[in-house]
Order: structure tokens, then sequence, then C-alpha cells
């Protein structure tokens, strides 16, 4: 009688089950289902019982390769950059070398605006560079700088195409350029013969007369 009793109160729980739980549910005999709860390994347990939960032994870890970084870096040293006045709108360069000032005395500036204004040019329209303390690397970019027209005032140097021994006042062409030595514009200002070299270089250059 008591065993009829548990029967039908098991029956009427499963019967109760599908009210709970909207997915199926399935009952599985006692002899499949193992009991025993997956802890982690205690100290106790040996390779074969660490291998079947899935752990691994350190040994059987690799280790991926860590790049390093250096403590120190590479400084890549830029170019000297060769610096100007000026917008060289007509490519004609200016040079000139004054080693107390990055340009020129006030009085030599105006002066020299006199001369480009002679033949109809402005200071937008050339590039005036003061020469005095350049470095060999900027010198030799003078030989390459775009410019159709060189005159330089008073600046000589084996470097640059105006040399020791260059002529004043007598224009010469290099490939497609052009260049003319003059003296130093102080000079010049002071010196109405040598004012008079310019002007008749000047003629030639610009106009070809």
């Amino acid at each position: 009688m008591i065993a009829e009793n548990a029967k039908e109160m098991q029956e009427s729980t499963y019967n109760c089950l599908p009210y709970l739980f909207n997915e199926p549910i399935y009952l599985l005999k006692k002899d499949y289902v193992d009991v025993k709860p997956l802890l982690a390994p205690g100290p106790s347990e040996n390779k074969e019982e660490k291998d079947q939960i899935g752990l691994k032994k350190e040994s059987d870890l690799v280790e991926e390769p860590v790049q390093k970084l250096t403590d120190s870096v590479e400084k890549v040293k830029s170019a000297p950059v060769l610096k100007y006045t000026g917008k060289n709108l007509k490519k004609v360069l200016v040079l000139f070398e004054n080693p107390q000032d990055e340009t020129l005395p006030k009085s030599q500036e105006v002066f020299l605006g006199k001369i480009l204004h002679a033949v109809n040019l402005n200071f937008d329209d050339i590039a005036l560079i003061n020469v005095a303390g350049l470095e060999d690397a900027l010198m030799e970019q003078i030989n390459h700088f775009n410019a159709f027209i060189n005159i330089s005032f008073g600046v000589k140097n084996p470097i640059i195409l105006f040399k020791p021994h260059t002529v004043p006042y007598k224009i010469f062409r290099e490939s497609d350029k052009v260049f003319l030595l003059a003296d130093d514009l102080a000079e010049i200002e002071n010196e109405k013969e040598k004012k008079v070299s310019l002007w008749n270089s000047l003629k030639s250059l610009f106009t070809g007369s």
C-alpha cells in the first residue's frame, strides 16, 4: 500500500513538470548520471586526473615571443633648409653677406630697393639670401636654387658658381641660368663708377641691350 502511494505521488510530480518549464524535460536513469562534482584538482591529484579534466602542465604551455623595444630611438637628421626673404616670383636670386644681422642694413636695403625698381622688380620678385655663416651643405644648395637670374653683391666662394676669380660686372651663363657678380652694396652706393658699371650690366641682363 505504501509503495503504491509513493508511485502515485511520483507520477503526480512528473505530470506537473510541464507547467514549470517550457523546454522539454528528460528523465535519466540513475545509472547514467555522474553526480561527482567538477572541482579544481587538489594537490593530491595525479597527472591522469589533470588530463581527464582538460588541464595542461606548465611544460605544455608555449610562450609567444615578445618583441623588445630598444631603449634609444635613432634620430634621423633632416637636411638643412636654405632660408631666404622675398617670394621669388620672378625667379631672381640675390646674394649678400652681413655677419652682424640676418638682413641688410637699412641704408643698403633702401638702395637695393632702388636698384630693383630700376629694372621693374620689387622685393617680392626676388629671393634674398644672406650667406654669412652658411655651412657648406647650404652653400651647395645655392647652385641649385630655383632662379633663372643670379646676382651676387660681393659674395664669392669656391663652393658656389661665383668663384673668387669670377670677373665682376661680366655676365656669364651656366646651363639655363645667367649670373652677375657685382661689388658689395655699400661700395656701389658710395662709388659712382661702380654704380655705372652695375647699371650697364643690369640693362644687358634684363633687356639684352
